[in-house]
């Protein structure tokens, strides 16, 4: 019998069926939902269910009840970065309530080769690619502790954003920089944490459908399977 991580969207009865499972996960790759996958951090283990890389912990940044939890200056996570231009990335955080900058994911490799989302301390989420400020929205009622779901559909491209599967906003386009690594729930310098944490983090190689968005919001774990020991 599968056991399941508390969630704090569970209140909400729809998404009872959508609950994290705890065991070690694996994709259903049968399942529609799991086409395009190209990265896949769950945190139910410090490993991306697509291509097996490891994440490199900072600081006191650690994996804890399927959550990557980053909280404090110092605290980060790198990987190689799957980012390609024109895909989707879809992740589920939560930010404390901070006057600071708290980044969900940054990239750097040099001049024009940097791509991130950050929650900014003038209550906005910023999107860069290519170096280049490509756009903000006011979203300082996500800053509340809360789990929230975001969709960048067609990154590199549009720049479509979703928040809890409604359109938000969309960004001028620009293409990716496309560096090496990726970090999460922090700068690339290690400054600036999520104070927060990232219940997963995803990267498809396709653009999302607005109904597959909803759906991820609304079962997001669905297409995963218990592993095989």
């Amino acid at each position: 019998m599968s056991t399941f991580f508390s969630d704090p969207r569970m209140d909400l009865p729809e998404l009872l069926e959508g609950r994290k499972p705890t065991e070690a996960v694996e994709i259903d790759w049968d399942h529609p939902m799991s086409e395009g996958l190209i990265q896949d951090f769950e945190f139910n283990a410090n490993r991306d269910l697509v291509n097996g890389d490891k994440l490199t912990f900072y600081g006191g940044a650690k994996i804890s009840n399927g959550k990557f939890i980053s909280t404090n200056i110092g605290d980060a996570a790198s990987t190689k970065n799957r980012f390609i231009n024109n895909c989707s990335v879809a992740l589920s955080f939560s930010i404390r309530n901070t006057a600071d900058w708290a980044y969900l994911f940054d990239t750097y490799g040099g001049t024009n080769l940097r791509d991130l989302c950050v929650y900014s301390n003038s209550d906005s989420i910023e999107l860069y690619t290519s170096n280049l400020n490509r756009g903000s929205f006011s979203a300082g009622a996500f800053r509340n502790f809360k789990s929230h779901s975001m969709v960048i559909n067609d990154f590199g491209g549009a720049n479509l954003c979703y928040i809890d599967g409604n359109f938000v906003n969309d960004w001028s386009n620009g293409g990716l920089g496309l560096a090496d690594t990726l970090y999460l729930g922090s700068r690339y310098t290690k400054t600036e944490p999520l104070n927060g944490f990232i219940e997963y983090f995803r990267v498809y190689d396709k653009i999302l459908s607005v109904a597959g968005i909803k759906q991820l919001r609304e079962t997001p774990y669905q297409y995963l399977i218990p592993a095989d020991s």
